[in-house]
Formats: C-alpha cells, sequence, structure tokens
C-alpha cells in the first residue's frame, strides 16, 4: 500500500482525463483514488481490524463533512450537490488510508512525501518550459498547443473547453499579453496552490539531506518558485508571503527562545530573508501582488462583487448556507452547473455553501493541523514542510477556493493525515 500512495502523488500532478463516453470526463486519478480505498478495505477485512485514528483533526474533518452533507438537503438542487459531495468522497477515505499505512509502516511517510514533491518539480519544470515556449513559438500557437492538445488530454473534453472559454491562464504585465506557466494543470490559480504547497516540502527534504541530494531539493525548490512566481497568481503570492512571515517569526522564535541561541546565523538568515522580500516587492512580481489591492483593477472588481454576493448568501442562509454546490444558483439562478461561478474565497464559499458553523470546523481544522505538523516537527524536520504548506494554502485560500480540485484536494488530505501521526512514531533528529 506504501507503494502505491507513492505513485499515487508522483502521479498526481501528470494525470489524466478518461472518456468512457463522448459526453462524460473522468480524472483518472479519481479512479486510482477509490481503487486504492477499495483494495485498502479489502485487505483490512480480510484481517478483521479497520483503523480509525483517534485525534482532534479527524473529528473536525468528519464534523465538517456532516454539516456539507446536511446542506445539502436544504438546497434548490440537491443533485448539484450531490455530485460535489461524490466527488469529496473519491478523495477523503485517503485519509483513513495514509494514516494506517504510516501506522503499519513508519518510513512510509517520507517515502509519500518524497513522491509527491518529486512529481511536482518536474511539473514545475514542464510550467516553466511551456511559458518559456510562448518567446519562441509566438503566444497563439502555444494558446492553440495547450487548448486543442494538451488540456484535452489532460483535462478532458469540457473542462479543456471551460478553461479556453474563461482564459484565465493570460495575463497582461506591463502592457505585454503573456501565456501564464501552468503546465499540465488547469489553470494558473490551481498551479500556484500546487507549487506553493509543494515549495516547504522540497526545503524540508532539502535540510533533512545530505551532500549530493540536499543540493538536488534545494534546486527543486528554486524551479517551485520559479514556477510559482511565473503564474502570477496574486493569491498564490499572498499564500508564499503568508507562510514567509509566519517562517520568519516561528524560525527566528526557535533559534531565540527555545534554544537561547545568541550567534549571528538566525540574524543572517533574518538578514537574507528580508533582503529576498525587498527584491520581490521591487520586482514584476511584486507589482502583481500589490495590484491585488486596487480598487480600479477589473479582476478585482469582479472578485469584491462575489465576496458580496457570498456574504449575501450567508445574511439569508447563516447555519447550513444555500446548499453545497448550489452558490452559482443563488448568484445566477439560470446558469449551469459547469458554469465557474464562485466566491473566489475559501471561507466565504463554506460559508455561503453549508454555514457558519461548517466554515468555523473547517478554519479551526486546518489551524490544528498546522499546529499538529509544527510539534510534530519538533521531532522530524520533514513535518515542517506539510505545515508551512498549509500555511499557504491558508493564505492563498483567501483569494481562491480550490476544495474541488482533483490536484489540490488530494494534497490537502495528505497534510491533514500526517497531522495526525505521533511524534514518537516519526522521531528523527533532524536541525535547521
Amino acid at each position: 500500500m506504501s507503494t502505491l500512495l507513492s505513485l499515487f502523488f508522483l502521479f498526481l500532478p501528470f494525470q489524466f482525463a478518461l472518456q468512457p463516453t463522448a459526453s462524460l470526463d473522468m480524472a483518472s486519478i479519481r479512479v486510482f483514488s477509490i481503487l486504492l480505498f477499495l483494495g485498502w478495505i479489502f485487505i483490512a477485512l480480510l484481517r478483521r481490524k479497520l483503523f480509525f485514528p483517534a485525534h482532534p483533526v479527524t473529528f473536525l474533518l468528519l464534523s465538517w463533512f456532516a454539516l456539507v452533507v446536511l446542506s445539502i438537503f436544504f438546497s434548490r438542487e440537491p443533485l448539484w450537490g450531490w455530485r460535489k459531495l461524490f466527488f469529496l468522497l473519491s478523495f477523503l477515505p485517503l485519509f483513513f488510508v495514509f494514516t494506517d499505512t504510516c501506522k503499519k509502516y513508519p518510513t512510509s511517510f517520507s517515502r509519500v512525501l518524497t513522491s509527491f514533491t518529486l512529481g511536482a518539480s518536474i511539473s514545475a519544470g514542464i510550467a516553466i518550459l511551456q511559458w518559456l515556449l510562448q518567446w519562441t513559438l509566438g503566444l497563439d500557437p502555444l494558446i492553440r498547443l495547450w487548448t486543442h492538445f494538451v488540456w484535452p488530454f489532460f483535462l478532458g473534453t469540457d473542462l479543456s473547453t471551460m478553461v479556453a472559454r474563461y482564459p484565465s491562464f493570460l495575463v497582461n504585465i506591463h502592457g505585454h499579453t503573456l501565456f501564464r506557466a501552468v503546465g499540465l494543470l488547469p489553470d494558473p490559480h490551481i498551479a500556484s496552490f500546487f507549487f506553493g504547497m509543494a515549495l516547504p516540502c522540497a526545503l524540508a527534504l532539502g535540510f533533512s539531506s545530505h551532500s549530493l541530494r540536499r543540493i538536488t531539493w534545494f534546486c527543486a525548490a528554486g524551479i517551485l518558485l520559479l514556477a510559482d512566481l511565473l503564474s502570477f497568481s496574486r493569491g498564490g503570492y499572498t499564500g508564499l508571503f503568508f507562510a514567509g512571515c509566519i517562517g520568519l517569526i516561528w524560525f527566528v522564535g526557535q533559534r531565540l527562545i527555545i534554544h537561547k541561541n545568541t550567534s549571528a546565523y538566525p540574524w543572517l538568515k533574518t538578514t537574507l530573508f528580508i533582503v529576498c522580500f525587498i527584491l520581490f516587492f521591487t520586482s514584476s512580481f511584486g507589482s502583481r501582488l500589490l495590484s491585488s489591492f486596487s480598487l480600479t483593477d477589473n479582476s478585482n472588481q469582479g472578485r469584491l462583487a462575489m465576496w458580496s454576493r457570498a456574504s449575501s448568501a450567508i445574511t439569508t442562509h447563516p447555519w447550513l448556507g444555500v446548499g453545497l454546490g448550489n452558490f452559482p444558483l443563488f448568484v445566477n439562478p439560470t446558469t449551469t452547473y459547469r458554469t465557474p461561478i464562485y466566491a473566489h474565497n475559501l471561507w466565504l464559499d463554506i460559508s455561503a455553501e453549508s454555514g457558519i458553523f461548517a466554515d468555523l470546523l473547517f478554519f479551526a481544522l486546518i489551524i490544528l493541523a498546522v499546529v499538529s505538523l509544527f510539534r510534530i516537527g519538533q521531532q522530524n524536520i520533514l513535518f515542517l514542510g506539510p505545515g508551512f504548506g498549509l500555511l499557504v494554502f491558508f493564505g492563498h485560500s483567501f483569494f481562491e477556493t480550490t476544495l474541488f480540485s482533483v490536484h489540490i484536494l488530494p494534497i490537502l488530505i495528505l497534510f491533514l493525515a500526517l497531522s495526525t501521526l505521533s511524534p514518537s512514531l516519526v522521531a528523527r533528529k533532524t536541525t535547521l
């Protein structure tokens, strides 16, 4: 099972669409996930032993899921809610598969985390190559290549058509229209989430390795960072900025308070960190992030309008929301299921569709998982990678919603599952 989980996360950014009929697309990673769960259930039944991780994270996750299910019964279009619920059920069981596997095989978490980071790094390299191709092939030929050949294979006909109809993959930088770095992923926001959540894992693998392997992982981290920057996702920049600020406070505190280290080394790292921030904000990437606060920007005006509509949904349906998957109908009663209408804010989306209590539970779930991962990170530095990956997810989620992404939800479940492990199970002496 450990090997299959490793293959699952290695395959995640390269998964392709299955098309059993001309009108039906199915992400192959969903099929892989369901088969993994069924295999785990079969083995557990043979052994007559099912494992249930008794941890507060498990309780919060199941409580949130129960409220999400309950909201469907009070929705205008229950079928839309059931479709989204079945999507969640395609991946949520991995939480139990992974925690059980790590309990039986304590080294499996390292193998899975390595496979995930390796796959993400290769995917980031493809995204950088795709971004560079526009300078040789030209913008229009690159758009035709991706919309007619690359995306139909990896995303399926329906999703690739919708991506082409709403071209968020284009951005205007200083008067130049550019194709953002997305690689094989559906859009720059998904790509930014993916690369941003993998970046701290690459750094953690680098700090926990030695010699050539350490250099390799730091190079992978550089590739992930560059691909994330070239996605030109302002939400992605916000996520990196948020995680970076928490990281600066945490690492300095560890050195000066817990270890009582008064040497110049932590101050040197702090100075380098500040210099990197200054260089970032004086670049085109920094200008892109600062434009997030411009009220004259068209995309910001659209986002504010969606925030307003989500706030209206929350005030009119505060306890159970408008129902899972029904926020688009609240905005436009004549819309179709595939129309990408959402609040552009995960916390508003959850409140609008499933109620404020579901939102508070999910908020607490992420915070508790981060605290748990940081605590385990005192014993094994590898767990700081998922911890900071969740912080990137947390910060970026104030501008986007990727909970129903086949690429992001499995990563989120992996990080949540890691937070339930016992520190004694994964203890390993590592230092920054």
